[in-house]
């Protein structure tokens, strides 16, 4: 299909009427036809959206075919370019969202990943500290158990014995303390 539309129809004119048409969402080509021949007209159609402008004085049969055929070829060609672009947008569109999901689930485990490094930090703290702790703990009654022995070693008499007991009791005790601190 193709519009030939007069330039002069009334209250509007042809260029108003190829606006609305155009914007109105028409698919098929409008030549515009005027009795002027006028550079103004003619670009003025075109920037409405007019596939083609004639002047009807100097119109041809011949002339009029091929405007006609090169119109609907240009407007063949528009539809694909349309079709194409339209597609192309859908592609977009769902590769947005795709990345948009990627994008989501990066900054999930994102947060995952500052959650895990702040219990793993944490967790090395807790054994920092236990390993200060326990330290400390185990040198004391080590320490009690180091000078009793020393002393029981020195202590060979037989009146030398309540002092021995006293010490190995010491021993005693601070073994039972390691015990329950393990």
């Amino acid at each position: 299909d193709v519009g030939l539309v007069d330039y002069r129809l009334g209250i509007k004119t042809g260029l108003e009427l190829i606006r609305e048409a155009v914007h109105d969402g028409c698919d098929f080509p409008l030549i515009l036809l005027t009795g002027l021949k006028d550079y103004k007209i003619d670009a003025d159609a075109e920037a409405a959206g007019a596939a083609d402008y004639l002047i009807k004085g100097a119109v041809s049969p011949e002339m009029l075919d091929r405007a006609i055929r090169y119109s609907m070829a240009q407007a063949k060609v528009l539809k694909q370019i349309k079709d194409m672009n339209a597609e192309l947008e859908e592609r977009v569109k769902k590769r947005t969202e795709q990345l948009a999901s990627m994008n989501k689930d990066l900054e999930l485990s994102k947060v995952q990943l500052t959650q895990a490094l702040a219990k793993e930090k944490e967790l090395n703290e807790l054994k920092s500290r236990f390993v200060t702790t326990a330290s400390h703990e185990f040198r004391t009654p080590l320490a009690t158990i180091l000078s009793s022995v020393s002393l029981i070693a020195k202590y060979e008499k037989t009146e030398d014995a309540p002092k021995r007991e006293k010490h190995v009791l010491r021993i005693k005790s601070a073994v039972s303390n390691l015990t329950s601190i393990l």
